[in-house]
């Protein structure tokens, strides 16, 4: 049969997750919570994994994750993560959006590349 590869990064999954319970945002561990379209009000769950669900009812087959090991000049220390301020009359693909995702790429809590 044929593949329907998804990937996706570790820590990128649920690293802004509100479902996820902080301590558990960007790790491994996010995977193994409820899908949020089946956990109770306010119990620990996973937007990503209902996302995961959604896809493989249209027909996804395998997720591939990236990277599943730390590297050099990514800051694993969450308290020092940052979060663009995107205008909310940014289009997407606007300077403003671009510009206020890459002022904090170096220090966000997304992996933007691999060490080589």
């Amino acid at each position: 049969t044929d593949m329907a590869i998804y990937e996706l990064h570790v820590r990128d999954f649920s690293a802004s997750d509100q479902c996820v319970p902080e301590h558990m945002r960007g790790t491994f561990a996010a995977f193994a919570l409820p899908p949020s379209t089946s956990a109770p009000p306010n119990a620990e769950c996973s937007q990503g994994v209902a996302h995961l669900a959604r896809l493989a009812e249209s027909g996804m087959t395998h997720v591939h994750l990236l990277p599943i090991n730390d590297f050099g000049s990514v800051d694993e220390r969450k308290e020092r993560w940052q979060w663009p301020h995107v205008p909310h009359d940014a289009a997407p693909d606007s300077d403003m959006q671009q510009g206020a995702v890459m002022s904090v790429a170096n220090d966000d809590a997304y992996n933007w590349g691999y060490d080589p």
